[in-house]
């Protein structure tokens, strides 16, 4: 047996097992994501001061969670979710990949409102609102993942079917067993 054919015959369930982990890893490095772009810098403005008569340059910043304060919350909750994902199996997964899917679709609503709302204030945006979207698009293609994954996976009556015509007959079923094969 050859290298290529042992990597194949031994590696013939990982895809499965890859595309289960998949999901987990999108929802929860996207609930990281926007937690921490929605605790990070949204809005960043200079601002000169005269301080007895001297001008002076200040960066104020205002706070994603001054901006999007559900952002924290949400990524936290896709984090969990994420790890819920790890953890259920079967119809269970369906039910949590849609949940995760719709928290997905909320968050990037949710972003996107909250970045055009900071968009409008004094500044310039800061890296917050880039970082908390790219967090809810994976949160989002987390759950489109787990809702794939396991519909995609065939059912036990597709994996364990018998072929007819590999069927043996019951009749021949000791006599099939009992043969050696030739040693000439």
């Amino acid at each position: 047996m050859s290298g290529s054919q042992g990597a194949g015959a031994a590696g013939m369930g990982a895809p499965d097992r890859r595309s289960g982990l998949a999901p987990f890893l999108l929802t929860s490095v996207g609930g990281l994501l926007l937690a921490g772009g929605g605790s990070a810098d949204w809005v960043r403005e200079e601002i000169v001061r005269s301080v007895g008569g001297v001008p002076l340059t200040e960066v104020v910043t205002t706070a994603g969670t001054a901006v999007a304060p559900e952002a924290l919350g949400i990524g936290v909750a896709a984090l969990l979710l994420g790890l819920v994902l790890l953890i259920v199996r079967g119809a269970g997964r369906r039910w949590v990949g849609l949940i995760v899917l719709v928290t997905g679709a909320a968050a990037t609503a949710s972003v996107a409102v909250r970045t055009v709302e900071a968009a409008g204030r004094s500044g310039a945006l800061a890296e917050g609102p880039a970082v908390a979207g790219v967090g809810a698009l994976a949160i989002l293609a987390g759950g489109l993942g787990a809702v794939r994954a396991v519909s995609a996976r065939p059912g036990l009556s597709s994996r364990y079917s018998i072929d007819e015509q590999n069927h043996v007959d019951e009749a021949n079923e000791w006599h099939t067993a009992s043969v050696e094969p030739n040693d000439d």
